[in-house]
C-alpha cells in the first residue's frame, strides 16, 4: 500500500526537522524546501537572510572587494538555481536585504542591481521590484 500524499510530507518535515535543521545549514535547506515543493514564504526568507548572514560573517576577515565578489558569487549561482519561482527566490525580499547591506558596507548604489542583472533578473522584474 502506499502511503498517502499527506503522509509522505508528514515524514519528509519529520526528517527534515530532525536532521537538517540543527546544521544551520541554510543552503541545503532551501535546496530541500525547493525539491519538495515545500510553500512557505517565511521560511523561505529566514533561509535566505541565514544564507547572506552566513557568507558576510565567513568573509569578514577578507578585504571588502573579496567579501563583495564572493556574496555576488553565491547570489548568481543560488539565483540561476531558484529565480524561476518567485517562492524561492523572492526578488523583493532580496533586493531589500541587499540594499540594506550594501548601504551599511558602502559598497555603492549600482551593487545590487548589477549583482541581481548578473543572475540574470531582467531589466522589467527589477524595475517593478524598486517602482
Amino acid at each position: 500500500r502506499e502511503p498517502s500524499v499527506r503522509s509522505r510530507g508528514s515524514v519528509t518535515k519529520q526528517w527534515y526537522q530532525r536532521r537538517v535543521r540543527g546544521f544551520s545549514l541554510a543552503e541545503c535547506q532551501l535546496a530541500i524546501v525547493h525539491c519538495a515543493g515545500h510553500h512557505d514564504p517565511m521560511l523561505v526568507q529566514k533561509l535566505w537572510r541565514e544564507l547572506l548572514s552566513q557568507e558576510l560573517s565567513g568573509g569578514a576577515h577578507l578585504p571588502m572587494v573579496s567579501l563583495m565578489n564572493n556574496l555576488r558569487s553565491k547570489i548568481e549561482v543560488l539565483g540561476r538555481t531558484y529565480q524561476s519561482s518567485e517562492k524561492f527566490f523572492p526578488l523583493q525580499f532580496l533586493v531589500q536585504q541587499l540594499e540594506v547591506i550594501a548601504c551599511k558596507s558602502g559598497w555603492g548604489e549600482g551593487w545590487v542591481v548589477e549583482t541581481l542583472l548578473a543572475v540574470p533578473v531582467s531589466y522589467p522584474a527589477l524595475h517593478a521590484t524598486y517602482s
